[in-house]
């Protein structure tokens, strides 16, 4: 079982990550999404970036606080995701609910993709798989996707997407030099934390996975239990709807196949 290695003080809760807006507020900083770096002004940036890899239903409370608190950032979204289904009614409504919040969307690639399209067809049908993941996103947002972020890089092979990306979340200029780099990875934060950051005025990126700060957490696998539930249920109540649909579908049967025959055997200039 996976559980958290630290507390860091800091509640793995709405309120927690709450709070180190707040305080980032507090001391004047200045927050931006990818499709908006670098800011303007002279104080210290708070960029902000979250990989949505379970869930995208965990995604809008996040999206909503930061949204009244003025704040734009950017959601790195899966196409090709086990957990959750970006092209269901749910999954576009969700999208499309950040984009209204004034959030960015951005794509968060699987490298195995690409490279095994590059093994099957080279390089030409790697960016091609690339630039249709793009189009795809784009078109369920409503918005040029001109940022990236990879999942898992630490496990998954490298591929170059600077060609197609304006913004790789890893690139030295988001992660090096006056920009630092933490990541709320498996819920326990390795060089520092946001409130210490914050509190010396340095400049950095955070990543956070919005599953591990809905209602308070203790760990990881109560992350994932959760995201895990909350699929479940939807699924569930989806299957619900679809099975009472087809029982009235069979109620109206014969008034349903005339008025489909008569559709049917209709044509312009015919009636």
């Amino acid at each position: 079982m996976i559980e958290s290695i630290e507390s860091d003080v800091l509640p793995w809760s709405l309120k927690g990550y709450q709070k180190i807006l707040e305080l980032a507020q507090s001391r004047d900083y200045r927050t931006s999404c990818f499709m908006d770096f670098p800011p303007d002004g002279e104080a210290p940036v708070l960029l902000l970036r979250h990989d949505l890899d379970h869930s995208l239903r965990a995604a809008l409370p996040v999206a909503e606080l930061e949204s009244g608190l003025g704040i734009r950032s950017t959601y790195f979204v899966q196409v090709t995701c086990d957990f959750y289904n970006l092209l269901s009614q749910e999954g576009r409504a969700i999208v499309l609910r950040m984009v209204t919040l004034g959030h960015e969307v951005g794509l968060h690639y699987d490298s195995r993709r690409y490279t095994e399209a590059l093994s099957r067809g080279g390089l030409e049908q790697a960016e091609r798989s690339l630039r249709l993941d793009m189009l795809l996103l784009e078109d369920i947002s409503g918005q040029p996707v001109v940022s990236a972020s990879q999942h898992i890089p630490t496990e998954g092979p490298d591929f170059d997407v600077s060609d197609h990306i304006v913004n790789e979340a890893y690139a030295p200029r988001f992660t090096e030099g006056e920009m630092q780099y933490i990541s709320d990875s498996l819920m326990a934060w390795r060089q520092a934390t946001p409130l210490e950051l914050i509190r010396t005025g340095a400049s950095f990126q955070l990543l956070t996975h919005p599953m591990k700060w809905g209602d308070p957490l203790t760990g990881m696998h109560t992350a994932l239990k959760r995201a895990l539930t909350g699929e479940c249920d939807a699924l569930r109540a989806r299957y619900e709807e679809v099975e009472s649909h087809y029982e009235d579908l069979l109620k109206r049967r014969i008034d349903l196949d005339a008025r489909f025959r008569a559709r049917r055997s209709w044509k312009p200039g015919h009636g």
